[in-house]
């Protein structure tokens, strides 16, 4: 995907934005019991751009930041309940390709098309407290949306997201454990849907609800110190965000 970018070096549209994100994220037993969840505000700063490729075809790429701090609601491995805070921290990319039947809609013309788009996060989980420790995360995924456009206007996406590729890494270090616990978590498919209006030639508001969906993971086995050894995954998890964004045009 960074060989896309230099596409983009004279964008016929950029925008700075920035958001405040409603977060949720849960975790579920194999009976579909709920075992945590984490509710919360988070921050996120983007950067976007737009270019026309042809009558036909515009490409759109999304570089952001996140980061929050948001209640956890849990257990810990017997069952009492526990509460503290989680903090987050990271980052994405996505680049998108949008096709337009007849062709790309300008000013107050409105038209439909198809989006595809690749991207990629990568963040960190730290539960924070007695018992806490650190996650890492990077997951790849790709998107397909229709959408409708009256540019001058407003604009609408609706679509499916699926994680191609995920990763989880866990230092346990602290409690004993030999070596770092590696994980993949398997992605399932979810809805994302966009919805923008302009305020004006250089301000918009903008409302979007994505997040993330994955069956639990096999298990890795890992040895503390002792020699002992433990069966580890990643239960069933999901994150959902809807986030209320400003965007300045450059």
């Amino acid at each position: 995907m960074l060989l896309l970018l230099p596409q983009w070096g004279g964008a016929e549209e950029l925008r700075f934005s920035y958001g405040v994100e409603s977060f949720l994220w849960e975790e579920f037993d194999d009976n579909g019991n709920l075992l945590l969840d984490e509710t919360g505000f988070r921050h996120v700063f983007a950067l976007r751009g737009e270019n026309r490729f042809d009558s036909q075809w515009l490409g759109d790429f999304d570089a952001h930041v996140v980061f929050g701090t948001v209640a956890y609601d849990g257990q810990d491995q017997s069952g009492n309940p526990v509460s503290t805070n989680t903090e987050y921290s990271g980052y994405g990319l996505e680049v998108g390709f949008n096709y337009f039947p007849s062709e790309v809609p300008t000013g107050d013309a409105a038209g439909a098309g198809v989006r595809l788009a690749l991207g990629m996060d990568v963040w960190d989980r730290n539960l924070l407290g007695a018992g806490g420790y650190n996650e890492h995360y990077m997951a790849t995924y790709g998107r397909v949306a229709g959408v409708y456009v009256t540019p001058a206007v407003w604009q609408m996406e609706f679509g499916a997201k699926l994680p191609v590729a995920a990763s989880e890494s866990v230092d346990l270090s602290a409690y004993g454990f030999v070596d770092e616990i590696n994980l993949n978590p398997k992605g399932q498919p979810s809805l994302y849907a966009n919805f923008s209006y302009n305020i004006n030639e250089r301000f918009l508001v903008g409302l979007t609800y994505d997040g993330y969906a994955f069956a639990k993971s096999d298990e890795d086995i890992v040895y503390n110190l002792d020699g002992n050894y433990y069966a580890i995954h990643q239960p069933k998890s999901s994150m959902q965000t809807l986030t209320l964004s400003v965007s300045l045009s450059l």
